[in-house]
């Protein structure tokens, strides 16, 4: 039988302080209620950058913009095609790494500069001249090749990466534009898998843009926000709607708006891990 995580919201499940931990629970829930539908009347902005699109939900109205276009997918797949060819070169299919080597040389010509063009086409041919007769491929002879190529690699992702910037951007500012809330009433939301992997450009995005509005001097860390879990706009609602919740229940007992961004015993974890060694050490 393998481990899977309990919900421990219902703890403990008995006597008085199961009361006490249901109310919490109920006026908890009652409470985000009255926010949810606050934010439904369209009191706040929420833009999510979900997929390959920037989603702009205030209220009852919803604008989608694509950021990540066919020009970006084909950057992508450029990029990736010579590491499909290594794995391919571990498995022996020495053909189709010829072949793949050939055609991604061909199409990555048009998105680079005359000077890596001609360096791409000589390390592409002598490759190739290498190899040709080969049922086989050498395996310095493609780690030479690849390291020929970093300077491709890096000219493919900055085209990548300055066309997903300037389409975030425009998207924004077209969405400010049209809604124009002050920013204590705005919400920036990406949504991606591994945090410290995914996603890395939309947040740092965000967090300038956010950062240059001048009508604010709010908390930049409650108004831009990474979720793992978010699948749809409902699971970006409520991400903002606990937010809120969270920041005036913080404020009014723990006195410090962000005092639940963090678990609760995080505020006081330092302290009681320095006691526990202090004592452990004095036994």
């Amino acid at each position: 039988m393998s481990a899977k995580i309990k919900d421990t919201s219902q703890l403990p499940d008995e006597g008085i302080f199961k009361d006490i931990n249901a109310t919490f629970h109920e006026q908890y829930a009652v409470m985000k209620e009255k926010i949810k539908k606050r934010l439904m009347t369209g009191e706040v902005l929420i833009i999510i950058k979900m997929d390959s699109r920037l989603i702009a939900k205030c209220g009852e109205k919803e604008h989608s913009y694509e950021i990540n276009g066919r020009y970006y997918h084909h950057l992508k797949a450029l990029a990736h095609l010579p590491m499909a060819c290594y794995f391919a070169l571990t498995q022996n299919r020495a053909g189709q790494v010829k072949s793949a080597v050939d055609l991604w040389s061909k199409q990555v010509l048009e998105f680079i500069d005359k000077g890596l063009q001609a360096q791409l086409q000589e390390a592409t041919a002598k490759f190739l001249e290498e190899n040709d007769n080969s049922d086989t491929i050498c395996h310095n002879s493609f780690l030479t090749y690849t390291r020929c190529l970093e300077p491709i690699f890096a000219r493919l992702l900055s085209l990548s990466a300055d066309d997903e910037v300037e389409r975030l951007v425009s998207s924004l500012d077209t969405i400010d534009a049209t809604y124009n809330k002050a920013s204590s009433d705005i919400f920036l939301i990406v949504f991606g898998a591994h945090q410290p992997r995914y996603k890395e450009l939309a947040k740092m995005v965000f967090r300038k843009w956010f950062s240059e509005r001048n009508d604010h001097l709010i908390d930049l860390e409650h108004h831009v926000r990474y979720s793992e879990t978010g699948q749809s706009i409902d699971d970006a609602i409520d991400l903002v709607v606990t937010a809120a919740a969270d920041k005036e229940i913080a404020q009014m007992f723990l006195g410090d708006a962000k005092g639940l961004n963090q678990d609760v015993l995080g505020i006081v974890a330092k302290d009681a891990i320095a006691r526990y060694w202090e004592n452990k050490s004095s036994e």
